[in-house]
């Protein structure tokens, strides 16, 4: 029995190591989320930032939120995130909401990369890395 039950110990271990044998991040949206690009709109913008920019989103476990504009507090309060609430043709995506807002933003989590937007109908994307939990 005590050799099964490290068999399944080890098998899970290995399930969470990448093939590089370093652990696989879990992407998690609580954590400090600093902007890198904005692309996007009716006159196509496409701006990149350098790390330490200030500009930055914190989101809570309790579904609150901070943002940053340039390292100064620009707006906080509440987040909500609707699973698949967001449709583009005949994809979904997950959308936050802010505060008191009913229509929100398509959000897409890949690892340390998040972006808000969409660039449908002439939008921005805003393309942030965690840069803490």
């Amino acid at each position: 029995m005590k050799k099964f039950l490290f068999v399944i110990a080890a098998l899970s271990v290995l399930a969470a190591c990448k093939k590089n044998g370093t652990p696989s991040p879990k992407a998690s949206l609580f954590g400090k989320w600093e902007l890198r690009r904005v692309h996007g709109g009716i006159s196509p913008l496409d701006s990149t930032f350098a790390k330490g920019n200030g500009t930055a989103f914190q989101f809570n476990s309790d579904s609150t939120y901070v943002h940053f504009f340039r390292g100064t507090v620009n707006a906080n309060g509440v987040y909500h995130i609707v699973k698949k609430g967001y449709q583009t043709g005949s994809q979904f995506y997950d959308e936050v909401t802010f505060d008191t807002n009913i229509s929100g933003d398509p959000i897409v989590l890949s690892g340390t990369n998040l972006t808000i937007g969409t660039l449908v109908a002439d939008g921005f994307e805003y393309d942030y890395e965690k840069i803490s939990n």
